[in-house]
């Protein structure tokens, strides 16, 4: 995402950027949190991209696992639009995040579409996704 909060790259824009977190710490293992995408249309999402974005982690996860200690998933459902706001006050300074109602109203909509299943409980098709990755790490 930009500054801004939209998504301006596409699911295999991530194994590049997965890749930089390995050289920069050659000598260490990684442990990535909150990994995401969003399905919301309102910042550029969609539950196809999403669900390339699941098989592109796990495919670096297992072309990597004995340098990444964990990977956790941002979110298992959606929560209900307009339910999700972004209390500017409290990411004020954050680098990288901005502080306009702008930045925050797709912030919001970015996080509360970032699950694998949607507010009614319906999966995604990153859900089926994760769960055919999980079940071949078995």
């Amino acid at each position: 995402m930009d500054s801004l909060n939209e998504i301006i790259k596409n699911p295999h824009d991530i194994r590049p950027d997965l890749e930089k977190m390995l050289e920069l710490v050659p000598d260490k293992k990684i442990s990535l949190f909150e990994i995401s995408w969003s399905t919301s249309n309102f910042v550029g999402g969609n539950e196809e991209d999403q669900a390339d974005s699941m098989n592109i982690v796990f495919d670096f996860y297992r072309d990597n696992e004995e340098k990444i200690e964990s990977f956790t998933w941002y979110r298992q459902y959606d929560k209900p639009d307009g339910t999700c706001i972004v209390d500017l006050s409290k990411v004020e300074g954050i680098v990288g995040i901005g502080t306009s109602e702008f930045v925050a109203e797709r912030l919001s909509h970015y996080i509360c579409n970032a699950g694998l299943l949607d507010v009614d409980g319906k999966p995604k098709p990153a859900w089926d996704e994760f769960k055919k990755h999980i079940s071949q790490l078995q």
